[in-house]
C-alpha cells in the first residue's frame, strides 16, 4: 500500500521503502511476490511455531534492478491489468444480477 500518512509498525514487521529514483515500488512488490522469491523467503524462515525472517538475512538478499524505464513499463502494465480486472468484475456482477433476476422471474412464473 502506498501512503504518506504516519502509521505504527509492530516490532515483528519491517518497512521496506525503496529509493524511488532507482526502484519502482510496483516492480518491487511484483518481484517480492513472485513464486520464486516467495520460495526463497520461505526457505529463509526461522522458528518452529511461527516462521519469521531475520532482517539481516533479508538485507543480504539481492534484487535485480532493470532500468527504471523498464520498471515503469512493468508498473504501467500491472495498472492496466488491474483496471481490466475491475471492469470484468463489474461486468460479472451485472451478469450475476441479471441471471438472478431472470431466475427469480422464471420460478415466479413471470416469463
Amino acid at each position: 500500500m502506498e501512503t504518506d500518512e504516519r502509521f505504527c509498525i509492530n516490532q515483528s514487521v519491517a518497512l521496506v521503502r525503496p529509493d524511488r529514483t532507482e526502484v519502482n515500488p510496483v516492480y518491487a512488490v511484483g518481484y517480492l511476490s513472485s513464486e520464486r522469491v516467495q520460495s526463497i523467503l520461505k526457505g529463509m524462515g526461522k522458528g518452529n511455531a511461527l516462521a519469521h525472517l531475520q532482517i539481516t538475512e533479508l538485507a543480504r538478499m539481492t534484487v535485480p534492478k532493470p532500468p527504471l524505464a523498464t520498471q515503469d513499463v512493468y508498473a504501467c502494465r500491472v495498472s492496466e491489468i488491474a483496471s481490466a480486472r475491475r471492469v470484468m468484475r463489474r461486468q460479472a456482477d451485472m451478469l450475476d444480477s441479471a441471471f438472478a433476476s431472470l431466475h427469480q422471474r422464471a420460478f415466479a412464473g413471470a416469463l
